[in-house]
């Protein structure tokens, strides 16, 4: 980056002061670590460095701490640590169930940033946001339709069309709960082929909620 420096010189002795030869030294201090990561937070070792010394960075990853190398033996964990629970880089997933889990049905309670990690962030292992620090959220209007936040996945729109198209407003009003975390919801949907169908696709018939978790 180039720009100017300004640097003003005060004499707050009582006798005149003459400058001569100034000199102004700019000092470089050490880089720490410069890493690189895959979206997911793996390293990409091969374009990453670390300088020289015995300095070591362990906020890495998400400015989150990296859990190595704390046996005796000099092996460790190798997982960040995001304060609800502990993240695992290299399958991009956690190790433990989200405690908010009833909040991301479309998700498997193990997913990182909605499978998403390029376009929404983690925040400490329990939800996610976008770039602009802002959660996705879910509403109902006054003519009973979902409403979901332009930074919204693309899995929680397609929900929110289909129990749209359902045109049931209580299976609104439970998605809408769905949302701020005050009901545990199954979504589940019937499909049956058309007779006129040709290709044999088959076409939504109905989708409901239930106040329970189906384990499949």
């Amino acid at each position: 980056m180039c720009g100017l420096v300004y640097i003003y010189c005060n004499n707050e002795s009582p006798v005149d002061v003459f400058f001569d030869n100034v000199q102004v030294i700019h000092t470089r201090d050490q880089i720490l670590e410069e890493t690189h990561y895959y979206p997911f937070g793996l390293v990409m070792s091969g374009i990453s460095s670390k300088s020289a010394g015995s300095l070591t960075n362990k906020n890495k990853f998400g400015g989150k701490e990296l859990q190595s190398q704390e046996f005796s033996d000099g092996s460790g964990l190798e997982m960040y640590d995001y304060g609800a629970r502990m993240y695992d880089g290299q399958i991009g997933r956690w190790h433990t169930i989200d405690k908010l889990a009833e909040k991301y049905v479309a998700y498997s309670p193990y997913h990182f940033a909605a499978n998403n990690p390029i376009r929404y962030k983690e925040v400490d292992g329990r939800y996610f946001e976008d770039s602009k620090h802002n959660k996705v959220s879910v509403s109902v209007n006054k003519a009973g339709q979902v409403v979901v936040g332009k930074n919204a996945s693309a899995d929680l729109k397609r929900m929110a069309n289909l129990v749209n198209s359902s045109g049931s407003k209580s299976a609104a009003e439970m998605f809408n709960k769905l949302g701020n975390n005050e009901t545990k919801i199954n979504f589940k949907i019937e499909t049956e082929p058309k007779n006129n169908n040709l290709l044999g696709l088959p076409h939504w018939r109905k989708c409901s909620f239930h106040n329970h978790f189906l384990i499949p």
